[in-house]
């Protein structure tokens, strides 16, 4: 490496990390880099990718529906839906910047991925030591909404954002062997150990799945190395044992299905039945819409209709919430039709992956569209540049990986 391209490395470990910083932080170093790469990478030979700009344009048409829908929404919803352009401009923006990117400069960004892991890590111990700080170690004084709560303040992450980087970083560690090569064995499970913890702690329920899928997968792909399996099934159990005795808090959030599936669960009392709520109500309005949507500037005022009526039903006020499903969202805010562009998008992807042999990128898509089905997942800064960046960086990079050493 020379000149510029040296500082690559550096500069994509500073990306890596901006993950895990405050929103207005990570904007602030994520485009000046992104600008920095795609300029000086079309001024040396990035202008070939300029043939196929059909396709961020593809993975990018759920964005482009909301800036389709500008002239036809309503002057007192028009805010919002430039509020929401603002937000997903990440969806569009970079797959365009990493078609422009050269491969050695994703490579290098890629092999940069163990600290994303790292800043994982470290954002889970950062927010435990918060909790721990206020409450010590006797973890019976809380509960799980307390925690989760706690987490969120201490690393600025939703427990549910949180679960799918920490998947994503156990799901690194397994497909890569590199990095345990200079480590000895306990430290190895130490840290894996730590990760499950970590997630079983939060417990986002999606991203659990996800993993969970995953883990299936990759022993069954791998059940001739018996005791690599072994070893995960073991850590896993251990992961599990040590929630059971010492984390209440996932007890808790466990309780919360069986509970309503023996007595229903009060609306106050029980976030599924809750979020059992959420999308009924969303039901209620795909029923009225399920054609031509609401329009993404009008949705929050439909809800909104929805959530009062049902306050006055049940005489418990509800508030507002969005729809906890990105496909009901894309479906309720375009119709039928986007919630197709999605769907088609969801494809490119998968195809992609499945073309390239990246099971890193495959893992990554099913982590996100599982997710998708509990959260809106593009609704934040945290999920829009997290979907954005690494799929992007997925589908126009290579699978191989520059050397993380040195």
């Amino acid at each position: 490496m020379s000149g510029l391209t040296a500082y690559d490395k550096h500069l994509a470990r500073l990306a890596m990390v901006s993950f895990f910083l405050p929103l207005r932080v990570q904007v602030a170093i994520m485009l000046p880099l992104c600008a920095f790469w795609a300029v000086r990478d079309l001024r040396t030979g990035g202008r070939n990718g300029l043939r196929f700009w059909y396709v961020p344009l593809a993975l990018g048409a759920s964005y482009l529906l909301y800036a389709v829908y500008l002239p036809f929404t309503p002057k007192p919803h028009l805010g919002y839906l430039l509020s929401q352009l603002e937000y997903r401009v990440s969806i569009l923006l970079l797959p365009f910047i990493f078609l422009l990117l050269r491969d050695q400069t994703k490579t290098i960004i890629r092999g940069q991925i163990p600290w994303f892991v790292i800043g994982s890590f470290a954002s889970c111990v950062a927010g435990n030591i918060w909790y721990l700080s206020h409450y010590g170690w006797n973890t019976g004084a809380g509960n799980h909404v307390q925690y989760r709560l706690f987490f969120e303040g201490a690393t600025g992450l939703h427990p549910t954002y949180m679960g799918m980087y920490l998947s994503l970083s156990i799901v690194w560690l397994l497909l890569h062997d590199k990095w345990r090569v200079n480590l000895r064995g306990w430290l190895v499970a130490f840290i894996f150990l730590c990760l499950f913890l970590f997630l079983l702690a939060l417990l986002p329920k999606t991203p659990v799945i996800a993993l969970a899928l995953i883990l299936l997968h990759y022993c069954w792909t791998n059940r001739a190395n018996r005791q690599l399996v072994m070893q995960l099934a073991a850590g896993a159990l251990a992961a599990i044992l040590i929630t059971w005795l010492f984390l209440p808090f996932s007890l808790q959030r466990m309780g919360e299905l069986s509970a309503l599936v023996q007595q229903g669960g009060a609306v106050a009392q029980n976030s599924i039945s809750m979020r059992k709520l959420i999308w009924t109500i969303d039901i209620d309005l795909l029923e009225k819409h399920w054609l031509l949507g609401t329009g993404p500037g009008q949705l929050p005022f439909h809800l909104l209709q929805q959530y009062y009526f049902y306050s006055l039903l049940l005489r418990f006020p509800l508030g507002l919430y969005d729809t906890h499903n990105e496909y009901l969202n894309q479906w309720l805010s375009f119709g039928l039709a986007g919630l197709l562009v999605f769907l088609m998008v969801w494809v490119l992807h998968f195809r992609k992956a499945v073309e390239k042999k990246d099971l890193l990128y495959v893992y990554l898509l099913i982590i996100l569209s599982i997710t998708c089905f509990t959260e809106n997942v593009l609704a934040t800064q945290h999920g829009i540049v997290f979907y954005a960046f690494f799929t992007s960086l997925f589908y126009f990079g290579n699978k191989k990986e520059e050397a993380v050493t040195g």
